[in-house]
């Protein structure tokens, strides 16, 4: 497998809607194989290498059941003293068309103090193209709204033709965190579970 964010990436757009639809036992490993590998290639990053509070989760589903749009979750162990978390995520529609990167927050509320207390981190955000949303589109099949597509305050869409280099991607990936760091700093958080070693 290749070690670079962007191939495994667009691996996973090729490989997890056939795997899901078919719920055949040797392409769901390959997918959940995919995650994994998606998940230690942004360990690796030098972003989340100077975050030992910051973790990647795979949010896939469970045993033959793939879920429609799966996610990588940065899973961070402090918890926003004003809303519970803010998290960095890497997110997959149904479709495979492309991936989001984003910040979510702990409320399912767009005008809740969480959600506008982040926009005050935007600004580094938006000088890198991310947009300031509360729901992201999955492009679910029949328009059904996915728990997912709400509670995000940042989101920065990358189409399957459009997916950056490592070197670019890192840069968004970092400045995310950087939003989530300085909202931590200035809101105060407290520890929610045990650091990365």
């Amino acid at each position: 497998m290749s070690s670079r964010i962007c191939d495994c990436a667009t691996a996973i757009l090729d490989q997890y809607r056939p795997a899901r639809i078919s719920r055949d036992r040797s392409r769901i490993s390959t997918a959940r194989a995919l995650f994994n590998e998606l998940c230690r290639i942004l360990s690796m990053n030098p972003a989340l290498r100077r975050r030992l509070y910051v973790e990647p989760i795979s949010r896939i589903g469970v045993a033959h059941n793939l879920q429609r749009c799966p996610q990588v979750w940065l899973q961070d162990n402090r918890e926003w003293r004003s809303t519970g978390w803010i998290e960095t995520v890497v997110q997959f529609p149904e479709d495979m068309s492309g991936i989001f990167l984003g910040i979510c927050v702990g409320s399912d509320d767009a005008d809740s103090p969480s959600t506008s207390n982040f926009r005050r981190y935007m600004g580094p955000l938006t000088a890198r193209g991310f947009a300031s949303t509360y729901q992201i589109d999955l492009r679910v099949a029949g328009g059904a709204i996915e728990d997912a597509e709400i509670g995000w305050v940042a989101s920065k869409w990358y189409g399957r033709a459009a997916i950056p280099d490592d070197s670019e991607f890192s840069k968004d990936l970092t400045s995310a965190l950087q939003a989530c760091d300085r909202a931590y700093q200035s809101e105060g958080h407290r520890t929610r579970s045990k650091a990365k070693p």
